[in-house]
């Protein structure tokens, strides 16, 4: 059988670390630094997902946080992987909604 093995890292620009938020944070399995994140997990049924999330700091004129939004773009799609949903499509579907009903604004 096949074996996926994955890492991470997120170090944002030094001149983009404003408050502890955009920092670079990297656990296992999820990190973000500046706008992005990740995630890596395994699903429920043995299945392997990982997503990024690229924010676009210049919303942050704008007043959008959007590290906030990818933050918790990956964190709610890891979990949804994680409870052993595994249709890409639909994983960044309802992970999008989820976000969007949460009051969180700046996906694409």
């Amino acid at each position: 059988p096949v074996r996926i093995s994955a890492a991470g890292m997120a170090i944002p620009l030094p001149e983009k670390i404003v408050d502890q938020a955009s920092k670079g944070v990297n656990r296992q399995g999820f990190g973000y630094g500046g706008e992005d994140a990740y995630f890596f997990c395994e699903g429920r049924h043995g299945t392997f997902g990982m997503g990024v999330a690229d924010g676009i700091y210049g919303w942050r004129d704008a007043g959008v946080d959007s590290g906030e939004m990818s933050r918790a773009l990956m964190r709610t799609a890891m979990d949804m992987v994680a409870h052993g949903l595994d249709d890409v499509y639909k994983v960044l579907d309802l992970s999008t909604r989820h976000v969007l009903a949460e009051g969180l604004r700046g996906s694409c």
